[in-house]
């Protein structure tokens, strides 16, 4: 009987991977734009998660809502280390998660682009990790804007959105 028992939590312990450990949100409903043209940190866009264990993979869920009239580009980092990003820039490219741009011709100048970048991540630590989005604007006088269209018109259809960065630590 002991050892029918014994195999019985060894098989529950090989088939326990794959279990959300824990689940963590930064909500953000204000306005943020960035005329920077180096990469600028999105305020309140961060969130640090602790793993569990170092075989803990982080799925990180962005959910950004943005708008410009000028090229801008937008990543998603680990601590100083960039992840989603392409591998195959050359010249003056950066490998990116998101590139972009809205012209301001007609309506779209009232408009904003959504987007919700999905990445299973292997931080490979069991130390505390902060994930957040970056930025980067082509242009000065042109602002990438969160959260709002370039407008901000006064209309319904214009209205506030909010952003969001969901980690979701799933054990391995």
């Amino acid at each position: 009987k002991l050892a029918t028992q014994q195999s019985i939590k060894a098989y529950a312990d090989a088939i326990s991977g794959g279990k959300v450990l824990q689940c963590l949100q930064v909500y953000k409903q204000d306005h943020f734009s960035s005329s920077a043209e180096s990469w600028a940190d999105v305020t309140d866009m961060s969130l640090a998660i602790t793993p569990a264990a170092t075989t803990s993979k982080i799925l990180v869920i962005a959910s950004l809502t943005f708008a410009a009239t000028n090229w801008h580009a937008i990543k998603l980092v680990r601590t100083t280390t960039d992840i989603m990003v392409g591998n195959a820039a050359t010249g003056n490219q950066e490998n990116i998660t998101i590139s972009g741009v809205v012209y301001e011709a007609g309506a779209a100048q009232y408009g904003q682009t959504n987007a919700s970048p999905m990445f299973l991540d292997s931080p490979s630590t069991s130390s505390e990790t902060t994930y957040k989005v970056q930025v980067y604007c082509h242009d000065d006088s042109n602002p990438v804007y969160f959260g709002r269209s370039k407008t901000n018109y006064d209309a319904v259809s214009t209205g506030s959105t909010p952003q969001t960065l969901t980690l979701i630590e799933i054990g391995a």
